[in-house]
């Protein structure tokens, strides 16, 4: 494939990609390769992980700042590494008016956007809805996404007796449709590159709580 599209640029989004295309580079007449970072995770530590970083890698792209230190930290030298933001296409996202109004006792709505693995810190989400004073008549939760963790997580809401109070609504294209009705967006990871849910609440202009960690 890459003999045949001569590329003048050659870019790994995965880990797992980096080697056999460096690999398979070498006997094809191929530009400049580079590296996506998207995740906040350390490499490996072995010599093997750092040197797929680095063997005949021309750059390194890291979605924010908190990855391209943790790159360094982890050996590859800071002069391949080059820091380039997600964007969003606000005109997505148009501003809305007036702030949203809810009927008087209407409960608020926080939703949060977010692949159901462990690193999202979701199970936190749900243990501080049940310590929230009189939470039954005054939220409710949504929960976009699909991952592992979604019977754990169900089984805790019901732990908690929140059942009735989270709706786990799977994974959806369409994120913006479940913004435009939440009144708060959260997301408690433990782990984070930057996190393109994030971008999409502030466009959607709702008011953020969320862990300081990563990107963030």
């Amino acid at each position: 494939i890459l003999r045949r599209i001569r590329p003048d640029v050659l870019a790994f989004n995965t880990p797992k990609a980096i080697l056999p295309g460096t690999l398979a580079s070498k006997f094809a007449s191929v530009g400049v390769k580079i590296i996506f970072r998207r995740v906040n995770f350390p490499l490996r530590r072995n010599p093997f992980s750092r040197l797929k970083y680095t063997w005949g890698i021309d750059s390194v792209i890291a979605i924010s700042e908190s990855i391209h230190l943790q790159l360094q930290q982890c050996g590859i030298p800071g002069s391949r590494i080059h820091t380039i933001y997600e964007g969003m296409d606000l005109s997505l996202y148009p501003k809305p008016v007036l702030p949203k109004q809810r009927k008087p006792g209407e409960p608020a709505v926080v939703g949060t956007v977010a692949h159901l693995s462990p690193e999202k810190g979701l199970n936190y989400l749900i243990e501080a809805a049940a310590l929230i004073p009189g939470v039954r008549d005054r939220m409710r939760f949504v929960i976009v996404g699909n991952g592992n963790c979604l019977q754990e997580l169900q089984e805790l809401a019901a732990r908690k007796g929140l059942t009735d109070l989270f709706h786990f609504a799977g994974f959806h294209d369409n994120t913006y449709q479940f913004m435009k009705s939440f009144d708060i967006f959260a997301l408690p990871s433990l782990s984070e590159g930057l996190s393109s849910a994030i971008l999409e609440a502030m466009a959607a202009s709702l008011p953020i709580v969320a862990t300081n960690v990563g990107g963030i």
